[in-house]
């Protein structure tokens, strides 16, 4: 007799997917990276229990544990990505968050939920970058604003907090309105009552 395998039988379920244009393919709701070069070729996915391989023309392009994660996670390898976004991955929540405390409370939220919205750390890693220029740019205290202005639209990228900026629509919102004088010849000023020990008195002027 033979011997058994060193490894039990382990079921596979195949499927064809096109990889999207940031060089991902979508398997249950999880998102695996490939070779960038590969962006939007056809390919075969092998999915077990444990693993996602990608195959493609036969040939298998990657491989990733399979996630354990929640919906929407996103597995991306170093040597997937292009040069551009390679340096992105030496950058983490982290440090934006430490810079957005220097800020104020409101950025804090906006980078808290950006990185919350978007899994792909490549994209929320270059939105943040435009907030921190666009901070230096317009300065903490309208940025700030500008940021709440944003939560509450549930919108939180760094294009959307730019167009409040520039619209000068943070200012319209928290800049208080100059107190208008008025002027009318039936408006006495305060000099025309006056007190004198604790009784009121009308002093008119003749």
């Amino acid at each position: 007799m033979r011997p058994l395998p060193p490894h039990p039988f382990e079921y596979a379920q195949w499927k064809w997917a096109t990889v999207g244009a940031d060089y991902h393919v979508d398997v249950d709701h999880c998102y695996y990276s490939v070779p960038y070069t590969h962006a939007h070729d056809k390919v075969e996915i092998r999915t077990t229990s444990s693993i996602v391989e990608i195959f493609y023309k036969g040939l298998r392009i990657a491989s990733h544990p399979k996630s354990s994660q929640p919906i929407g996670a996103y597995h991306t390898q170093l040597l997937h990505m292009p040069d551009s976004h390679r340096c992105y991955a030496t950058l983490d929540q982290d440090q934006f968050m430490q810079w957005a405390e220097t800020i104020g409370p409101t950025t804090q939220e906006l980078v808290r939920k950006l990185f919350k919205r978007n899994p792909a750390k490549q994209q929320h890693i270059r939105s943040c970058m435009g907030l921190q220029k666009i901070c230096q740019l317009y300065g903490q205290t309208r940025f700030e604003n500008a940021c709440q202005m944003a939560l509450e639209a549930g919108s939180y990228g760094a294009s959307y907090v730019e167009r409040i900026l520039q619209s000068h629509l943070d200012e319209k919102r928290f800049l208080p309105s100059p107190t208008k004088i008025i002027q009318h010849t039936n408006i006495r000023g305060k000099e025309y009552y006056q007190c004198e020990e604790g009784n009121h008195v009308v002093q008119t002027n003749s």
